[in-house]
């Protein structure tokens, strides 16, 4: 049985009709509708909303099948953030809180965008480490060049002493130029 079916069930036993609960939820017209067809089903943000609002539904029925569909009802904000309030927040919250259907879907997609950008941000981070990683590579064969240079230049003519001094006036300039 898909999750569109039990919520079918729950709408029977609350006497809900699509356009009530289209309304409640602040889905798109059709949307419950065209989740009933084949191969199709609702969506996480969709299943989110509902328990939300519906917030009788039992979350492991409506999801698994499993156990009673109806619950003692829970507050919607424990059941949309997952979390007990803390007594700051119970503080903060208006005395009474009621959530339209449109404020949730605004803070449903805000937090699925934020999901998204943190994802993004953890992939630069990692290509920053590369890079650093490469870099560091980099300086490392650069300071064996700059040792190989100096011992063949000692051979050569001069000190190391003087060699290294020369060598190091110039990493100095260059690192100015930069």
């Amino acid at each position: 049985m898909r999750i569109i079916d039990r919520f079918d069930e729950y709408m029977t036993f609350k006497h809900l009709n699509d356009n009530r609960a289209t309304k409640d939820l602040g889905f798109s017209i059709g949307m419950i509708g065209k989740s009933r067809s084949e191969g199709r089903d609702l969506s996480k943000k969709a299943v989110q909303r509902i328990l939300a609002v519906y917030n009788d539904i039992d979350e492991t029925w409506f999801k698994t099948g499993e156990g009673e569909m109806i619950c003692e009802p829970r507050n919607s904000r424990l059941g949309l953030f997952g979390k007990e309030p803390t007594h700051e927040e119970e503080q903060a919250a208006p005395v009474s809180y009621t959530a339209s259907p449109i404020s949730l879907d605004k803070l449903i997609d805000q937090m699925f965008t934020n999901g998204k950008t943190m994802s993004k941000l953890a992939d630069q981070i990692g290509v920053a480490h590369q890079l650093i990683a490469n870099s560091q590579q980099h300086l490392t064969k650069a300071q064996e060049e700059t040792d190989r240079i100096i011992s063949l230049l000692e051979l050569e003519k001069g000190s190391k002493a003087e060699l290294e001094k020369a060598l190091k006036k110039r990493l100095e300039e260059c690192d100015q130029i930069k």
